[in-house]
């Protein structure tokens, strides 16, 4: 048994290798097929990612804010006290120092200036942003909104079609596929997390300004307030119109059409 195991082991080892070769010219045939449909999704010039970086502080300073206001919430509720919604502000603290123990306001007292100080850096960076936003944009586009989309976008114009806009925002259905097999799957939510969850958030404030706006009247019946639609397929309707409105804004601001041609009112 062993002299046969040894007699048929280089043969064996000689299919893999053929089987290897094979694989390695079908792959490197499909690249130069799909060369020319492939975007390299770059992080830009220079400058753009210094444009680009301008905005990070505003969303670090919120979630940092948010950490601090859920521990002093979390601090007055374990201790059977009321938890205002601004507790650390001049109304909310004026009442809390009322009814609350000493020792439990100098427990709160720690978070209080950093919360203050951070309250003024949002406003300040929030107003920055917004100075930068184009004057007139369609109702429910708001200014941060359109300064954070574009700026992670860096530059509509390196794309040259929809599917790579699409591709971009990781907005795109997955697949799975053998044969003759199709089994379409979830987003791939491949490319910038930011731009994402920007574009989605956008596409739910259109749903109320914009009704009309053709991707949502196509989906209103499931995204409407009161629906009774499913969570999940909620989800998908937005997601969709999310991906369409990418596209749309890519067309917008490259010239290849304008606001009024794509449904999206002033």
């Amino acid at each position: 048994m062993r002299q046969s195991a040894l007699r048929y082991a280089p043969r064996a080892g000689k299919v893999r290798s053929l089987s290897a070769l094979s694989c390695e010219r079908a792959v490197a045939a499909l690249c130069a097929d799909s060369a020319s449909k492939t975007l390299v999704a770059g992080t830009g010039s220079c400058a753009q990612r210094n444009i680009r970086c301008r905005r990070w502080p505003v969303p670090n300073c919120r979630s940092a804010h948010t950490k601090l206001q859920a521990q002093g919430r979390c601090l007055l509720v374990n201790h059977g006290q009321p938890a205002p919604a601004r507790w650390w502000r001049a109304q909310g603290w004026s009442a809390l120092e009322k009814i609350l123990p000493p020792w439990l306001l100098a427990r709160l007292e720690v978070f209080r200036p950093v919360l203050e100080v951070l309250d003024g850096q949002i406003a300040t960076l929030t107003a920055e942003l917004e100075k930068a936003a184009p004057k007139e944009l369609p109702s429910g586009v708001g200014r941060l909104t359109s300064i954070v989309v574009s700026r992670e976008v860096c530059d509509w114009h390196r794309f040259q079609n929809r599917r790579q806009v699409s591709s971009y925002t990781g907005l795109c259905p997955g697949e799975y596929s053998s044969g003759a097999k199709r089994i379409p799957g979830a987003v791939t939510k491949h490319g910038n997390p930011r731009l994402r969850a920007a574009l989605v958030e956008l596409a739910w404030r259109l749903v109320r300004f914009q009704p009309d706006y053709p991707p949502i009247k196509k989906r209103l019946s499931i995204l409407a307030k009161g629906s009774r639609a499913t969570g999940g397929a909620r989800k998908k309707a937005i997601v969709a119109v999310a991906r369409q409105l990418a596209v749309d804004l890519w067309r917008l601001h490259t010239g290849r059409s304008t606001a009024e041609k794509l449904g999206l009112i002033h």
